[in-house]
């Protein structure tokens, strides 16, 4: 095509990985306080398969058929940074106590949100955190359309997920058996696919 580029074409820095706009690596969080080398995270994320989404949700002229319009659960990965606007209907995380809270990221802020295989590589020490995108009121849903921006971090498919031994105390035994990042990733995706769906 004539005037074609003759090269990729950089994506708009806004589309960049936070991490990248941040200056560091997400393994650099991931590594804090757990008294960890950083180059365990660094080794197992070299070809990882992370992701940078723009997610809409429409809004909406008649009543959703469910209380949410993302349904509770937990990240697969390592880490996940979001940014959002602020239309009504967002995002919620779930406390230990079982309460739901909401989570509004303001202007140039980030909401960071550890995933699953945290709490396989820290024994535990690390959770993650369910969260769900809930619906609007009724009185905002013709003009409640939401967008965020989400970046999924996630190791390689053939990284080793396992407790690390720095984080399996005295006494204490690994609480999971070590498997690839792979094995999990297709785990948790089939998982979810079986339970959409369900009756």
């Amino acid at each position: 095509m004539a005037g074609a580029a003759s090269g990729p074409v950089p994506c708009h820095p806004a589309l960049h990985p936070p991490y990248a706009l941040a200056g560091r690596h997400p393994a650099a969080y991931l590594r804090s306080g757990l008294s960890i080398p950083e180059e365990i995270f660094l080794n197992a994320h070299r070809r990882n398969i992370s992701a940078l989404r723009l997610i809409c949700y429409p809004e909406s002229q008649t009543p959703l058929a469910t209380p949410t319009r993302g349904g509770a659960h937990t990240d697969y990965g390592s880490l996940t940074i979001l940014t959002a606007d602020n239309a009504t209907g967002g995002l919620q995380a779930k406390l230990r106590s079982g309460n739901w809270v909401d989570v509004s990221p303001q202007p140039g802020q980030f909401a960071i949100n550890i995933g699953d295989i945290m709490p396989v590589w820290s024994n535990d020490r690390w959770v993650s955190t369910p969260h769900r995108v809930v619906a609007p009121p009724a009185s905002d849903r013709s003009r409640s359309r939401r967008h965020s921006i989400v970046f999924f971090h996630q190791p390689d498919p053939d990284a080793r997920i396992a407790p690390l031994p720095a984080c399996i105390a005295s006494g204490e035994t690994a609480h999971y058996p070590p498997a690839t990042y792979g094995d999990h990733w297709r785990h948790k995706w089939l998982s979810t696919r079986q339970q959409s769906i369900l009756p």
